[in-house]
This record gives structure tokens, sequence and C-alpha cells, in this order.
């Protein structure tokens, strides 16, 4: 299992779920219908090939893999809305309603094409190390600003530069990756 294929969005369903032991207060709390996150959960149980709950007329309790993964899982969250504050910050005050919220709205392939793109510098090299077309990662980087509102790329002679907030936000997806990748090693 690759830890830069986890969905984003459905670790933070299973985050929630763990915290309240039910699907429909966690529902509510991450604004998705109840069977899209039992839907997330089998998935993401079927991607780690472990259990992740025990489900009972109490709730949902967490497996000692549950337990495991929650807390990896919990700190690479908490690394990416840091990496989302500071990228902010950096960007000098650009604060819009839309902005302060895009930490929910950042997908798995934004933060993968960013990274690949800080290591590449380049947007044909970055598409290759990832295995997918040069079109399809000058889109997902292009959807990554459009989330942020933020200008994270800047043309430069030998391809792309990034901005200082995306340098910042790329650091912290590395961290949170390193973290799911332990959690993968952990389980």
């Amino acid at each position: 299992m690759d830890h830069l294929k986890l969905n984003i969005r459905h670790l933070r369903a299973f985050c929630e779920v763990a915290e309240c032991h039910s699907i429909s207060l966690a529902s509510g709390r991450v604004h998705i219908s109840q069977p899209a996150i039992s839907q997330a959960l089998s998935k993401l149980e079927a991607q780690l090939e472990t259990a992740l709950f025990r489900r009972r007329n109490s709730g949902m309790h967490l497996t000692v893999s549950g337990e495991r993964f929650f807390a990896r899982a919990s700190a690479a969250l908490n690394f990416l809305e840091d990496g989302c504050l500071l990228a902010l910050k950096q960007a000098k005050g650009l604060r819009t309603k839309e902005t302060a919220n895009f930490v929910r709205l950042i997908t798995t392939a934004q933060l993968r094409s960013l990274l690949a793109l800080a290591a590449t510098s380049n947007f044909s090299l970055a598409a290759r190390a990832i295995s997918i077309s040069q079109p399809a990662l000058h889109r997902t980087a292009r959807d990554l600003e459009k989330v942020t509102a933020l200008v994270l790329f800047k043309t430069a002679t030998q391809g792309v530069e990034l901005t200082p907030a995306a340098e910042v936000l790329a650091r912290y997806a590395n961290l949170a990756f390193a973290e799911l990748n332990q959690a993968l090693s952990e389980i």
C-alpha cells in the first residue's frame, strides 16, 4: 500500500468517527452523508487490509490497528492544517472565507503534484515522477491554486518555482505523508 494513495477526506472521516464513536455524529461534523462515511471507512479498511473499528450497539470502537492508525492519521491531518495556516501567513495576509477553509478541500492528488513539482521544478519531470500525464499534473496543480486562493507556482527560466507559501505547504505535506507512511509500517 502506498501512503500517497490514501484519500485525505477518508482520513478526516475516519478520525471524526474515531473521536465520536458514531458515524451519524461524525457525519454532521465533516458535512458528509452517513452512507458516504460508511463507504469511506470500508475503502480505507480495504486499502489497509485490516479492520479499524469494532462495530457494536454502543458505537464504533477502534481496534488495536485502528488506534495505531488514528494516532498517525491525526498527526498527519494536524501537519496539513499547520502547513495551510503557515502558507496563509507566508502569503502576506491574503484571507478570504474560501482560503480559510482550504485545508478541508485539498486532495491527495493535489499534494502529490505539489511535492513532485517541489522535487523537480518541471511539470514534465514531475508528471513522469508520479506516473500521470503532464496536462493532468498541470491541471491538478492549478486546481490546488484555485482551492487555496494562493499563488503557488511561478514560471522560471528552467521550469517552475514554488512560491514561499507553496514551499511551506510542501514541507508540511511531506511531514503528513511521513506520518502516514509510518502508520502503514505500524499496522
